[in-house]
């Protein structure tokens, strides 16, 4: 949807660093695009992104389709259909624009959410929600993991790979 229309008839040996990067830039600066059904017209929003927070989510959805169409331009390079890979390597993504939005819930939100799940789901959903474990890493947890001297729960395949530990609360 970003990439073929503008680039997908340029020959990959023919794309150029200062090309990719007018690219990129034009899509952080295009207005956002709502969802529209297969075979229907494209639908964006009315105006390009405007204050600070749009101009982020808009750099950074242009980061991860810079990374897109990067991992399929390294594919064919290390493939041997293009000589270098010069060009897209130059090309460097937004800077500071993934910065996660960090909330907690409230009490009553949690109780809220907890009402909302079905029953045999509301355990794991406490377990993440006192644990801020993810539900992948819950679902590996065994009993051994627990280690109630320490008051700890060692997590051993996480997301990042690397073993933490967990500590635990009364409840």
């Amino acid at each position: 949807v970003h990439i073929l229309p503008v680039l997908g008839n340029v020959q990959v040996v023919r794309l150029t660093a200062s090309r990719l990067r007018d690219w990129h830039a034009a899509l952080a600066q295009a207005p956002a695009r709502k969802r529209s059904r297969m075979g229907q017209a494209i639908r964006s929003t009315k105006a390009a992104p405007k204050g600070p927070e749009a101009i982020r989510k808009r750099r950074a959805t242009a980061n991860r389709i810079l990374t897109i169409l990067k991992a399929a331009l390294n594919h064919a390079w290390q493939e041997g259909l293009v000589p270098s890979d010069d060009a897209w390597r130059r090309v460097k993504p937004f800077h500071d624009v993934e910065a996660p939005v960090v909330r907690y819930l409230g009490q009553d939100e949690c109780t809220r959410l907890l009402n909302a799940a079905l029953p045999g789901h509301r355990p794991m959903f406490h377990a993440g929600m006192l644990t801020g474990c993810r539900y992948s890493e819950l679902a590996r947890v065994t009993v051994s993991d627990v280690n109630l001297d320490s008051g700890t729960l060692a997590i051993y395949h996480g997301k990042s790979g690397k073993t933490r530990n967990v500590v635990l609360t009364k409840e």
